[in-house]
Parts: structure tokens; C-alpha cells; sequence
């Protein structure tokens, strides 16, 4: 009897040894949940990267291409901080223009091409010759930009030519002898202090001010600051324009400083 009791003793757990499995238990429950904690936290901080990213990429190339694409120093950093600049609708390279002391004329003709181009008065095209700065783009009064009436020529071997609503005449001669004929400009500006939003400006008044533009369309969120800088080109140098960008998501951050060439020379 003895004997029976004893092994039933020894087949129990002592109040230490319970103790003891539970510390032990608890502290891998705190390590497990702490790593499981690490582990969701490394997973939403790799989501917010990955959409500052996605929206940084897109904002920037977008203006990258479009900062590519603009007519020689056009790119000028208005009073509000926002970037605007003006696309090259088309160019081409001109047998002769209208030059100051020369006499005024409204047809400007053109090297043929194989290019198309049609324009009518109510396109609101401008033409702008040998612009060395954002004011010969914007300011009629530098005499480098007109209004364009009319042009409609589809590559055949005759002289193209534009024509202006009235007699007109150039500061100067491009170096190289090219025109550039733009629409609309565009304005990317930083506003409510997390949007970047892209417009279409529909007019500028004679000074250059903006006269009217469109409604804005946002391009990217979460953009805490945005700092935009224009270099001016000069008579055959390319303009450079720099891009500082501060993304940040859920205490998540991302600098983008990023310089764009503009390849066209005036």
C-alpha cells in the first residue's frame, strides 16, 4: 500500500513545476506576439513604401516627360511657389522671318517637312522664336511670342507657311534658324500641404500674368513639401530645372531630388 502511494506521489507535478511551465509559457506567448506585432509592422510599412513610391514615380515622370518637352526656357517659378511651363506643340526650322529694323509681315515661311500641321484662329497656337528667358515666352511685349492665325500643310515639297493675325516683327534670329509653336502651358503647384496638383493655363494677359486656367487634376497624395527650381539656359546651352519632393505615409518618409535637362536649345 505503501508502494502505491509513493508512485502516485511521484507521478503528480509540484506547485513549482507548474509555476514554472507557466512563466515559461507566458514568455514565449510575449515573444511570439511581439514577433508577430514586428513582423505585421515590417508588412505595413512595406505598403506605405511601396504606394509613396508608386505615387512619387508617376508624379515625377510625368513631369520629367512633360519638362522634356517644353519650349526653351518656358520654365518659370511663379509667386505661389508653382512650377509652370509651356509644351512644344510642334517646331520647325524657318527659311526667314520677319526681324527688326526689317518690315513687318503677317506669313512666316518654313523649310518643308514631312511633318503635318494645321492650326485656325480659334486654336489659340503661339509662335515663339529664340526665347532666352521665361519672359520672351510669356510677355508679348518682348516681341519673341505672337499669336497664330492660321497654318495647314501635310508634308508636300512647296514652303510651308504660318500666318499671323497681323503684321508682326521678331527681336531676333534664332541661331538656328527654329521656331517653336505652343498651345497651352502647364503649372504643377503644391497644395491643402499634401497634393500635388497639375493645371492647364488657358491665357496669359500681355505682362505675362495668368489669365485664366483650368481645374486642377491631382497628380499625388502624402507630399509634405515640394521645392521647385529653374535654371535658365543660355544661347546654346540647355535650361535645367530641379525637383525636391518629401513624401510621407503613416510616419513613413521619402526625399526625391531629381534635375531635369530640357534638350531644346532656343
Amino acid at each position: 500500500m505503501a508502494n502505491i502511494s509513493m508512485q502516485k506521489k511521484q507521478a503528480g507535478f509540484t506547485l513549482i513545476e507548474l509555476v514554472t511551465v507557466i512563466v515559461i509559457l507566458g514568455v514565449l506567448s510575449i515573444g511570439l506576439s511581439s514577433f508577430l506585432k514586428f513582423g505585421a509592422q515590417i508588412f505595413i510599412e512595406a505598403t506605405d513604401r511601396n504606394q509613396i513610391l508608386s505615387s512619387a514615380r508617376f508624379a515625377i515622370e510625368r513631369i520629367n516627360r512633360e519638362l522634356r518637352g517644353a519650349v526653351p526656357n518656358s520654365a518659370r517659378i511663379l509667386f505661389n511657389g508653382c512650377l509652370e511651363f509651356t509644351p512644344i506643340a510642334q517646331s520647325f526650322v524657318y527659311i526667314d522671318i520677319p526681324v527688326t529694323p526689317e518690315p513687318d509681315a503677317n506669313v512666316v515661311t518654313l523649310v518643308p517637312t514631312d511633318t503635318s500641321f494645321t492650326a485656325e484662329e480659334d486654336d489659340n497656337y503661339s509662335v515663339v522664336v529664340y526665347p532666352l528667358n521665361s519672359d520672351d515666352v510669356y510677355q508679348t511685349i518682348n516681341s519673341k511670342v505672337f499669336p497664330l492665325k492660321s497654318g495647314n500643310f501635310n508634308g508636300s515639297g512647296s514652303p510651308h507657311t504660318l500666318t499671323f493675325f497681323n503684321d508682326i516683327s521678331f527681336t531676333e534670329d534664332s541661331t538656328t534658324q527654329r521656331l517653336f509653336i505652343s498651345k497651352k502651358a502647364v503649372m504643377y503647384c503644391h497644395e491643402n500641404n499634401n497634393e500635388l496638383v497639375r493645371y492647364d493655363i488657358d491665357g496669359h494677359n500681355s505682362d505675362g500674368s495668368i489669365s485664366g486656367q483650368s481645374t486642377g487634376v491631382l497628380m499625388a497624395e502624402d507630399l509634405i513639401t515640394a521645392t521647385f527650381k529653374a535654371g535658365t539656359g543660355s544661347r546654346q546651352r540647355n535650361g535645367t530645372i530641379e525637383l525636391g519632393f518629401e513624401f510621407s505615409r503613416n510616419n513613413e518618409t521619402i526625399h526625391f531630388n531629381n534635375e531635369v535637362q530640357v534638350p531644346n536649345v532656343p
